[in-house]
């Protein structure tokens, strides 16, 4: 791994539990998440830190990437919904903890879904049922309660599984923090897009050539700073006529209507 791309890495890890403690967390707002009504082609989300998100449909709801950013209070507050899968992109720490993973399948019951390297680390400590992980292999597909996800290998510094979902009529895309993939294969109304840092793979450049493939009706843009949704934004004006652009605030629940 380059210098830079370990300075990046460890930049994040190092700086993540700092950054996700200076957002103020309200009960309020997963009841929101929760108890706003979503007719048909309608999304109810909740972007936490970086790449992780909270997506719930009339039909069910998964959480990607939560990393260590979901405290007690949050995990309380989820444990009094039915969360179906819990999944996660790579091992790095912005995505990826152990503590947290453990946490949330024993207060609210849900199935992890990981790639190889995740679900090689919850093997080898046994702090997950083996009945409650499943091994998120690219190109295959699973189904875990409501939600149908595939997998796809993304690229990044190490092993990346980037998802494609559907929850009910709903279709859903994840970049992880990935470099762009060749994604045509898997179009979706709602695209959750990395634009960067701390990355040292993402780029608006990637997001718009993702979004080009997955032609979603909207876009949310995670994993990144201003600048770098200002110039996806720039960009997906030219680019993306008719597409909706947001950018998440940290545990704010948002709809998107996606028809």
């Amino acid at each position: 791994m380059k210098p830079k791309r370990l300075f990046a890495v460890g930049w994040a890890i190092a700086t993540l539990t700092l950054v996700s403690a200076s957002y103020a967390r309200s009960e309020t707002e997963y009841e929101k998440l929760f108890a706003a009504p979503l007719a048909e082609g309608e999304v109810a989300y909740m972007c936490l830190l970086y790449s992780g998100v909270i997506v719930r449909t009339s039909t069910g709801t998964v959480i990607i990437d939560p990393a260590d950013v979901l405290f007690d209070d949050d995990i309380a507050a989820l444990a009094k919904h039915k969360i179906d899968a819990l999944l996660y992109t790579h091992v790095h720490g912005d995505h990826y903890d152990a503590a947290t993973a453990r946490n949330l399948v024993q207060k609210t019951g849900t199935t992890v879904v990981a790639d190889r390297e995740v679900a090689k680390m919850i093997r080898a400590s046994g702090s997950i049922p083996a009945d409650k992980l499943i091994v998120a292999t690219p190109g295959k597909n699973l189904k875990v309660g409501p939600a149908e996800i595939r997998g796809i290998t993304g690229r990044h510094v190490g092993p990346i599984t980037l998802y494609y979902i559907r929850l009910g009529s709903v279709s859903i895309f994840h970049g992880g923090d990935s470099a762009y993939v060749p994604a045509a294969d898997y179009p979706s109304r709602l695209a959750f897009l990395p634009a960067g840092s701390p990355s040292p793979t993402a780029s608006p450049a990637d997001a718009l050539k993702m979004a080009r493939d997955v032609k979603p009706r909207t876009v949310v843009l995670i994993h990144g700073q201003d600048g770098e949704y200002a110039a996806f934004k720039k960009l997906a004006a030219k680019e993306l006529p008719g597409v909706a652009v947001e950018v998440g605030e940290p545990f704010k629940a948002r709809v998107a209507r996606l028809n």
